[in-house]
């Protein structure tokens, strides 16, 4: 079975990156605490790391938490496609596509994340958490196209075949 995976190198950089902003945050509002600095300054600062330390530190949660997670976006062959702990034959999903807000769990964040959406009208969804860049999702949205479009040309072979019998 082929695996669709997270880059760690990239939920390292995240984690630095969202790091820093928090780090600044902190920052900031130690330096609202100083009082040799003009008021207006101090409540700007403050008010700035208040507002900034959540904000990131959600998104660096969420990277911390990825990188000792499982990395496995979606494993697939040509019959099965395997999303977490769920498997789907090729022929019960209709079709994959891209949904650009879907709501990540306890955290309050929206990432982008792939629909995989079956014949009973079920709909998959798979987080991108943005722990991933551009080309990595336009890639892994190809791969899954390209396997759900595989199927469909091998049903519409064995149709061909059949019929010319």
């Amino acid at each position: 079975m082929k695996s669709l995976t997270y880059r760690t190198s990239t939920i390292l950089n995240r984690i630095i990156l969202t790091g820093g902003f928090v780090l600044v945050g902190i920052l900031l509002i130690l330096a609202g605490l100083n009082e040799g600095e003009a008021i207006s300054n101090r409540i700007y600062f403050i008010l700035a790391g208040i507002v900034g330390i959540p904000y990131f530190g959600r998104y660096f949660k969420l990277y911390i938490i990825l990188l000792f997670r499982d990395k496995t976006i979606a494993s697939y062959d040509d019959y099965i496609i395997k999303v977490k702990n769920r498997q789907f034959s090729l022929h019960e999903v209709q079709k994959v596509s891209m949904t650009r807000s879907f709501p990540v769990g306890f955290l309050w964040i929206h990432t982008p994340a792939y629909m995989i959406l079956t014949f009973t009208g079920e709909k998959v969804y798979i987080p991108t958490y943005y722990a991933m860049t551009k080309k990595d999702e336009g890639e892994v949205y190809d791969i899954l196209k390209h396997v759900i479009s595989n199927k469909k040309k091998a049903e519409k072979a064995t149709v061909l075949v059949s019929r010319k019998k």
